[in-house]
């Protein structure tokens, strides 16, 4: 499919790697990024149309208006697995009224498709609401706008629910990408008792969903909103200690991690949301075996020249 998307969250890890997919399929990506962060695009900065997001509506809709995108994959998101006082407004205008205005923006120039990015930790407990953390009653909050304009326009939408996910080049403080460094570096890593499910899906599946994702909301005959899990299956999930274990079995290096040397968070996620679908047609393609050796093989060159 050609046309023109809007991309936000282009400056981070899953947004850069989605944008570099569609430039390979053809598409014409323009990315909407605060002041101040070109620099972070690196060479997408160079074969993309940047707009910079100055927080006022007017000007969101000014954009929708000028460009007329086919479609918004809004990745763009304040992440804290808890807060305090000072981080609240900064969250709420960048995970609730932004996406309100991008919304806005896509109702009045008639932008047709809307893929939102959500996460997992809406359900805690297997709820069907239950947020972890504020950053996930934010998610909930604005996929409950979203609905709105769903309701009162002609644009289609899906929500990609993450679960963890990982890569090379990932400068998150990530799980997968801790332990590689550790198992370089052989440094001691403290941790919890260990005994939380994990379910590590690599980039190049994320981006693949968010692809699959648009291409289910093309059909006429699609329905107007869906929510998907992006996840390598509840049958593949393992628990920290297993995953350490993996990561031996796989390098054949013992790891010193120190299970138990950490307490849980408060609300710690012991055992992932289950009561999900995935988008139609996508399947996780990556092995974590791979996964790992990727990651060690990273950490390897960046920590030893090797």
């Amino acid at each position: 499919m050609g046309g023109r998307w809007l991309v936000t969250g282009a400056t981070g890890f899953i947004g850069s790697h989605l944008v570099k997919a569609l430039i390979k399929e053809g598409l014409e990506a323009h990315l909407l990024i605060l002041p101040g962060t070109v620099e972070l695009l690196g060479e997408l900065k160079a074969g993309c149309p940047i707009h910079l997001y100055d927080g006022k509506t007017e000007t969101v809709v000014e954009l929708f208006e000028r460009i007329r995108p086919a479609g918004v994959f809004h990745l763009a998101s304040v992440f804290l697995a808890s807060h305090e006082a000072g981080d609240i407004s900064n969250m709420l205008a960048s995970n609730i009224l932004l996406g309100t205005q991008l919304c806005e923006g896509a109702a009045r120039a008639g932008t047709r498709y809307f893929i939102n990015t959500g996460t997992n930790w809406q359900h805690y407990r297997d709820a069907e609401y239950d947020p972890v953390c504020l950053y996930a009653a934010t998610k909930k909050a604005f996929e409950d706008i979203l609905l709105y304009y769903i309701e009162t326009s002609s644009m289609k939408a899906v929500t990609l629910k993450l679960f963890d996910t990982y890569g090379p080049g990932d400068t998150r403080k990530k799980l997968i990408g801790i332990l590689a460094e550790t198992t370089v570096k052989q440094k001691p890593l403290l941790a919890t008792p260990g005994e939380q499910l994990l379910d590590l899906v690599h980039i190049k599946d994320v981006v693949s969903a968010f692809l699959a994702a648009r291409d289910s909301l093309l059909p006429e005959s699609s329905v107007k909103y869906s929510e998907y899990g992006v996840s390598m299956g509840t049958a593949n999930r393992l628990t920290l200690r297993e995953l350490v274990a993996r990561f031996e079995t796989v390098t054949g290096h013992k790891i010193p991690v120190e299970f138990g040397k950490r307490a849980y968070r408060p609300r710690e996620v012991m055992s992932p949301w289950t009561k999900f679908k995935t988008p139609p047609g996508w399947s996780p393609q990556v092995p974590l075996d791979d996964g790992i050796k990727e990651m060690v093989q990273e950490a390897r060159a960046k920590f030893t020249g090797f």
